[in-house]
């Protein structure tokens, strides 16, 4: 069976048994704590990958409001 990538907002917008419409969708590079022993704290107090790493996104934010 194939099952081709999407964006987490596209997703999100075909299965909606919620009534929920998705209004943004945010990547974040950074965490406020180390879930991995490699990660580097930054000026900002932040987590990230080390340089050098694949960029990868470590959490998503998602804004919604009730379609309708």
């Amino acid at each position: 069976m194939h099952h081709a990538r999407r964006h987490p907002d596209r997703a999100a917008r075909r299965h909606d048994p919620a009534g929920l419409r998705i209004d943004v969708v945010r990547e974040h590079e950074a965490l406020p704590w180390r879930p991995y022993p490699d990660m580097v704290a930054g000026a900002d107090r932040l987590f990230r990958l080390p340089a050098g790493h694949v960029r990868l996104p470590l959490a998503l934010s998602i804004g919604a409001t009730r379609a309708g």
